[in-house]
């Protein structure tokens, strides 16, 4: 005779039992209609935290090169030129 694992667990009062019936088409269809709405909003978050997290700050220091060697080449050039 097999024993089960589950000796020592009573079973579940009847209040506490709880039935779920199922979902017609058009609850699931609107159901993963909403999944899929909340997915899609999920990544376009996403990018648009990627983008402020690595494409600004590169931007940014990009742009500070660019003066600061713009700037350079006036100064020698005044002074050198």
């Amino acid at each position: 005779m097999r024993r089960s694992r589950y000796i020592n667990r009573k079973p579940l009062r009847k209040e506490n039992r709880t039935v779920t019936p199922a979902m017609t088409h058009a609850e699931q269809s609107l159901a993963d209609d909403r999944m899929r709405a909340e997915i899609a909003r999920l990544l376009a978050e996403t990018r648009q935290i990627n983008v402020n997290t690595f494409l600004a700050p590169f931007l940014a220091a990009a742009g500070l090169v660019t003066v600061t060697a713009a700037l350079t080449g006036a100064v020698l050039k005044m002074f050198f030129g």
